[in-house]
């Protein structure tokens, strides 16, 4: 990765594609790699969203780990429409 940065989940879906293109890749349908690729997402988003509440603890003294999960499941589920196997 360019400047030891975290592969994002449409970088990670770029390289799967072409390597499904050319039948190296693991996967044996494209629509599981968007799938994959969803579940990635969400992680990183999940991961970000607490990452911001906890620092928003910290100072406001708000939500706790348990409500910031909640919360962000929510947000996902209002914004994207729920499970990962959605389309």
């Amino acid at each position: 990765m360019i400047n030891n940065k975290q592969q994002t989940a449409v970088e990670w879906q770029h390289i799967q594609l072409v390597k499904f293109i050319y039948g190296k890749s693991e996967f044996t349908d494209a629509h599981d790699i968007l799938i994959k690729a969803k579940e990635i997402e969400k992680v990183r988003m999940e991961s970000t969203w607490i990452a911001a509440l906890d620092y928003a603890i910290k100072l406001l003294k708000g939500l706790n780990n348990l409500e910031s999960k909640d919360a962000f499941d929510q947000f996902y589920n209002e914004t994207y429409g729920g499970g990962t196997n959605e389309q």
